[in-house]
């Protein structure tokens, strides 16, 4: 398998190996949906730092931003973290990717570094949700040292 998906206290981590393809993000699209804990879920984060080739033409962009979209009918606030070493077709994917999303109430990120990813995490889900919620700091340490 070319990625990992692993399930958290309040997110999801998926991390790819080396090839990126419109299928497998249509089949963790559906996996992620189709699991029992999607619709608590705070954030996801899909890192791309191990990935060498981006087999996901401008045209599968869009559809690969509809089906996110769809998904947030059923859970309304999430926060979509890209952690990828950026390159062009990083950029183009995030940012039709993002178009897409800015229609929702779903915020998305793309960083080139953990901390920064996790500070703006941090900032989106508030102070008031860390202190109900002390177990997002074991999230956050996990995503740190993934």
């Amino acid at each position: 398998m070319d990625y990992s998906i692993s399930w958290i206290n309040s997110g999801v981590v998926i991390v790819f190996d080396e090839t990126l393809t419109f299928e497998m993000v249509k089949d963790i699209a559906g996996k992620l949906v189709g699991n029992e804990h999607f619709d608590s879920l705070l954030f996801q984060v899909w890192d791309f730092r191990n990935v060498t080739d981006v087999k996901i033409s401008k045209h599968e962009a869009l559809p690969s931003a509809s089906l996110a979209k769809a998904s947030s009918v059923w859970s309304r606030k999430q926060m979509i973290a890209i952690l990828a070493n950026i390159n062009p077709n990083i950029e183009t994917f995030f940012n039709t990717f993002n178009q897409v999303m800015h229609m929702t109430e779903w915020k998305c990120g793309l960083f080139d570094d953990k901390l920064t990813l996790i500070k703006w995490l941090m900032s989106g889900l508030g102070d008031d949700l860390l202190d109900k919620n002390p177990a997002l700091l074991n999230d956050f340490r996990f995503i740190y040292n993934e």
